[in-house]
């Protein structure tokens, strides 16, 4: 077995996250002009801004949303109801 050479060039070292942005989230003004872009946009306008504030608003990842179904919302009582794909998370997300 042969031990990699210590003058090999060794890969860059990633910056940290910090050092390329300031933030990792949208303020609720990026929010309200993204959900207005996305109202202005193809016939589903509506459909998509609704999707991007319930998103925002629970903080669902893409492939949460798009596995929504109309058996994960509770209107009477309020609840939106959503497995995680990590079962130890698996919770009501909250009032909709």
């Amino acid at each position: 077995m042969r031990r990699p050479s210590l003058s090999a060039k060794l890969p860059p070292t990633k910056p940290k996250n910090t050092d390329r942005r300031a933030r990792e989230y949208l303020t609720p003004a990026e929010v309200e002009r993204l959900i207005g872009a996305a109202r202005k946009v193809g016939r589903h306008g509506d459909r998509n801004a609704a999707l991007i504030l319930l998103m925002y608003r629970h903080g669902l990842r893409v492939a949460e949303a798009s596995c929504l179904r109309w058996e994960h919302i509770d209107g009477h009582a309020g609840l939106l109801h959503l497995s995680t794909l990590l079962p130890i998370l698996s919770q009501a997300l909250g009032r909709v």
